[in-house]
């Protein structure tokens, strides 16, 4: 069988604010049982994205605002939003007219140890072998993560890394390349697949 080397791209953008998470943001877990365009088209999801996400621009998605970026990867076809705990909210779904790109917010709605996080899956490659395609329709992407928070590659929680391990398991995400984490000091520092948790799909004859 021939193998496939895979190249994925996938971005987080994750932010934290203790004070703004310490406020009633429990509206959030109104929307069990919902999907995510339904949160999307909530008049009080834009302010909650613009307080809570990077006020810089995403180089991958022309130099858009984070805030506006994650409402447009947030804004096609929708997944069924996770509430976990009465405590994480995670939504996702993908680009319109633009599946391959797909977005994913998580959040910890903690008033300690709270966090907000983006992850956009951009720049995806089908996956050319037909043979496992539609189990791993993805068959390459990078991982970006954007805060401002303090995270370092060491303190992704690990909520959160399951989170998004468990999410590219279901995407058919084949191998993640390259992880990337913008900090609050707007430096890049790289991550690692082991730090993220992260394994290659294995591979199965059909």
């Amino acid at each position: 069988m021939t193998s496939i080397v895979p190249r994925l791209t996938v971005l987080f953008l994750c932010s934290f604010s203790s004070q703004l998470l310490a406020a009633d943001n429990s509206w959030l877990l109104t929307y069990r049982d919902k999907n995510t365009n339904q949160l999307a088209w909530d008049e009080r999801f834009k302010p909650f994205l613009k307080a809570n996400l990077p006020s810089a621009v995403a180089p991958f998605w022309d130099n858009h605002p984070f805030d506006e970026t994650a409402l447009e990867f947030l804004g096609g076809p929708p997944d069924d939003i996770l509430i976990q705990k009465d405590r994480y909210v995670v939504a996702s779904a993908c680009v319109a007219h633009d599946c391959l790109d797909k977005g994913l917010l998580w959040v910890d709605l903690d008033p300690e140890q709270g966090n907000v996080v983006f992850v956009a899956l951009y720049n995806a490659q089908y996956n050319p072998n037909r043979s496992i395609a539609n189990q791993y329709p993805i068959n390459s992407c990078d991982l970006y993560f954007a805060s401002n928070s303090k995270l370092t590659p060491d303190s992704l929680p690990d909520h959160f890394k399951d989170t998004v391990i468990k999410w590219l398991h279901v995407v058919g995400a084949l191998q993640v390349n390259k992880i990337d984490l913008l900090n609050s000091g707007g430096v890049d520092l790289p991550v690692t697949t082991e730090q993220l948790g992260w394994k290659r799909m294995p591979m199965h004859r059909p």
